[in-house]
């Protein structure tokens, strides 16, 4: 690509320029300076910014040209447009989120981009969008799309993310539509490119002359998660005994292993913070409801923290500014990929404040380590070479089956079977793409990157330490072995379970509610004794269903389930089933009347109108397959094949076979 031609502003915050081996310059400036004073418009190409909130997205969203800015999750892509930059109105495509004081705005995305375009008062059109919207947008803008410019905000989150959001795939091929000089990518912690086009793009990078750094505390345990919750109380009564409106942001990827992490706090000191003070942060507010409705959910609103204590997820962890200073504890269990957060991730989460460095009023980070033998280390050419040998493969047993009549009604399946069983760990390195078999460069990307973290940050205690150190950070280490037991570890839990599963089938069989009226006394004093997972959500499931169905049922119903995940749906069809108010209820019956019959299409289309209504914040990715599991959870479908066409027969609204007491109008 040919070198980018810089819109400089100002010369006088630049303290050394010079051309770099891969088409572009790199670029020094004093440190503290704002790209918007600088530059007129963001360069395009790759660009490294290295420094976070040094105001890359600003300055686009401030530029003379009509831009799209694409973020990786709804709650970056909304608050970009909360307020003008540089006199230009930004607009937000998407579902609105309704505001703290009630105000609910439309959500139908189209009417709102409507107006927005139409609007002579908009000079220069601002268009922020999460990933998972771009496609809508560019089908809504049509051909006026691609004189837009388009950038890709934080491109490393989507990369990594592109293991379980499909839509990052989608979002890389519609930018490399856009003519060179429209388009950029950009993040302060890039990652190299497996995909041969992006990798060629001009590459600019940015930093400070001096780049001041938080000073680090670097907590060692086998006990990451015990550990992390003393460090977080002994903080709690720092900040009670300190007497000043300060707060703590605690950064770590897993809702439900933080309630577990309060819960625990809670328990040893019962008064030190009260739910209403305690947030957690994170992308799916909908998705997790069930664990966070007890704390406060108001989020952070012009860069304050909404609570004294503030968990924040992976969601969190990019693209937000905070404007007030707080302890922070960086909080890294190696032992799940997705609870394991990067020295790049760290350095994301530490640019969240805005104030000038050193800003954080204490600075923790907490992990454990998991030596073991390496995986192969393979290179990106031969990871992009073996996927590209796979679909050859693909496309040999895809022109054998296609040959023969029986096959050929296999051929779809055995395809995406054969996909799922040849990746690495997890990391699929083909992608089908309308029926097209590709290589799925950015799956390559995060495979890359998980093993590197894997062998440089986690196999040693010290390997973390050492990448600090050589990065310029005054770090201090301790190892810190706690004997605080937040979690049972997995093969206790397993035991627990099974202990508990057997003793409940006794308990169950003895327990009846129609000759005793402190039942749910006997129910409860049961279940305060339990240490699994598994028995506390039937025993939710009991507590629902007594006197709506027998005892008999009730441990039929029980008797074959042996995971949390299978109680769950139970209990939560059963209280649909139950509930006349229920929302569910009430518009899937409405939409799948019982004697209707649809095709394959149409279904689908009337399913995903369903569950789109019933996440009305968020911006739903429709699944087929998963939500075909969730309708039959309600209701009741019989399936005929005609001329290699499906048909689905609503049966009636009750697949479990409940049996009521009282039998439903």
């Amino acid at each position: 690509m040919k070198a980018p031609q810089y819109q400089i502003k100002n010369n006088k915050f630049i303290t050394a320029e010079k051309k770099n081996s891969q088409g572009g310059k790199d670029f020094v400036l004093k440190s503290g300076t704002k790209l918007s004073d600088v530059f007129n418009c963001l360069p395009y190409g790759r660009v490294n910014k290295t420094e976070t909130g040094i105001g890359a997205t600003t300055l686009e969203l401030g530029s003379p040209r009509d831009s799209i800015v694409v973020q990786p999750l709804k709650v970056t892509a909304e608050s970009k447009s909360e307020e003008p930059v540089n006199g230009n109105n930004i607009h937000y495509y998407g579902k609105i989120t309704p505001k703290s004081n009630g105000t609910i705005m439309t959500t139908d995305k189209t009417s709102r981009l409507t107006r927005y375009i139409s609007n002579s008062g908009n000079r220069y059109k601002k268009i922020t969008v999460v990933v998972d919207n771009l496609e809508s947008l560019i089908n809504e803008l049509g051909t006026s799309a691609y004189d837009y410019f388009l950038m890709l905000d934080e491109i490393d989150s989507i990369q990594k993310d592109s293991t379980f959001r499909s839509k990052m795939e989608d979002c890389i091929e519609i930018y490399k539509k856009f003519p060179e000089k429209q388009r950029s990518v950009i993040s302060a912690t890039l990652l190299d490119f497996s995909d041969p086009e992006l990798s060629r793009e001009a590459f600019t990078s940015i930093k400070y002359d001096v780049s001041p750094k938080e000073p680090i505390l670097l907590n060692q345990s086998s006990n990451p998660i015990g550990y992390a919750a003393t460090a977080i109380l002994d903080t709690l009564k720092l900040i009670k005994t300190n007497g000043k409106d300060e707060k703590l942001v605690v950064a770590f990827n897993g809702v439900k292993r933080s309630v577990e992490i309060i819960d625990n706090i809670k328990k040893t000191d019962p008064t030190v913070i009260p739910d209403s003070d305690i947030s957690i942060l994170c992308g799916d507010q909908e998705k997790n409801n069930n664990l966070i409705a007890r704390f406060n959910n108001s989020g952070i609103q012009n860069g304050i923290l909404p609570s004294t204590l503030n968990f924040t997820t992976s969601a969190y962890f990019t693209g937000f500014d905070i404007s007030e200073a707080y302890h922070l504890i960086i909080l890294s269990d190696c032992r799940k990929p997705y609870t394991t957060i990067s020295e790049l991730e760290m350095i994301q989460i530490v640019g969240r404040c805005r104030l000038p460095s050193p800003s954080l009023l204490s600075f923790n980070i907490i992990h454990n380590w998991n030596t073991q033998p390496f995986e192969s280390n393979h290179s990106k050419e031969e990871l992009v070479d073996a996927a590209k040998q796979e679909i050859k493969s693909l496309e040999c047993i895809n022109h054998n089956y296609e040959s023969n009549l029986v096959l050929r009604e296999k051929m779809l399946e055995m395809r995406k079977a054969l996909i799922a069983i040849t990746g690495f760990n997890n990391f699929n390195f083909v992608k089908e793409t309308s029926g097209e078999l590709k290589v799925s460069y950015l799956n390559i990307d995060a495979y890359i990157e998980h093993i590197r973290v894997k062998r440089e940050l986690y196999n040693n205690p010290d390997d973390l330490y050492n990448c600090f150190v050589k990065l310029g950070f005054s770090v201090h280490k301790q190892v810190k072995n706690s004997k605080n037991k937040v979690l049972e570890s997995e093969s206790d839990l397993k035991k627990n379970n099974a202990k508990e599963l057997e003793s409940f089938q006794s308990f169950l069989s003895l327990l009846e509610p129609d000759k005793t009226d402190n039942w749910e006394d006997e129910l409860e004093g049961f279940r305060s004794n339990l240490k699994g997972n598994i028995v506390p959500k039937m025993c939710d499931f009991v507590k629902l269903a007594v006197n709506k169905i027998s005892m008999k049922d009730i441990r039929i119903h029980l008797k074959s389930i042996k995971t949390k995940n299978k109680t769950e749906v139970l209990t939560e069809t059963f209280k649909v089933f139950i509930s006349d108010d229920e929302p569910k209820r009430t518009l899937i019956r409405a939409t799948f009347e019982q004697g209707n019959e649809f095709k394959t299409d149409e279904l689908h289309e009337k399913l995903k109108e369903v569950l789109v209504a019933l996440n009305p914040v968020s911006d739903y990715e429709y699944s087929p397959k998963s939500a075909m599991k969730y309708l039959k959870r309600f209701v009741s479908l019989h399936e005929t094949t005609s001329d290699n066409r499906k048909t689905y027969r609503v049966m009636n609204h009750n697949p479990m076979g409940f049996k009521l007491l009282v039998p439903e109008n």
